[in-house]
C-alpha cells in the first residue's frame, strides 16, 4: 500500500495544480474567488497535507498509518468536493480534474480500509 498510496498523493497533487487555469492564478482571479493572502495560505495547508502524507506514509507504524490515512483521505475529499459547491460557475475542466482528483484521494482512505 506505501507505494500504491505515495503514486495517489502525487497524481492528486499534480491535479491540484494543473485543475485550475495558472494564468488567472497569477493574475490573483479564478472565476469568482479572489486570491488573496488567506487563500493561499488554506491552499498551500491543503497541498502539504498530501504531500506530508508521503513521507509519513514511510515513517509511521502500520496502525497509525492506517488511521492517519483514513482520516486525511475522508477530509480531503469533503474539502475537494466542497471545492466544487464553492464557486458559483466552476470552468468544465475544473470540474473534469475534481471528479478525477475526488476518486483518486477515495481510494486513500479505501484502501486503508481493505488492508489489514
Amino acid at each position: 500500500m506505501d507505494i500504491c498510496h505515495n503514486q495517489l498523493c502525487v497524481l492528486r497533487c499534480f491535479h491540484t495544480f494543473y485543475a485550475g487555469d495558472l494564468k488567472n492564478y497569477l493574475a490573483a482571479k479564478v472565476t469568482d474567488v479572489v486570491i488573496d493572502q488567506i487563500f493561499l495560505l488554506i491552499f498551500s495547508i491543503i497541498l502539504e497535507i498530501s504531500i506530508v502524507m508521503i513521507l509519513l506514509t514511510r515513517m509511521l507504524n502500520h496502525k497509525f498509518n492506517r488511521i492517519l490515512n483514513i482520516c486525511q483521505g475522508c477530509i480531503m475529499t469533503l474539502v475537494k468536493a466542497g471545492s466544487l459547491y464553492g464557486l458559483l460557475s466552476p470552468t468544465k475542466h475544473f470540474i473534469f480534474f475534481c471528479i478525477i482528483e475526488i476518486l483518486t484521494i477515495a481510494l486513500i482512505p479505501w484502501m486503508a480500509l481493505r488492508r489489514k
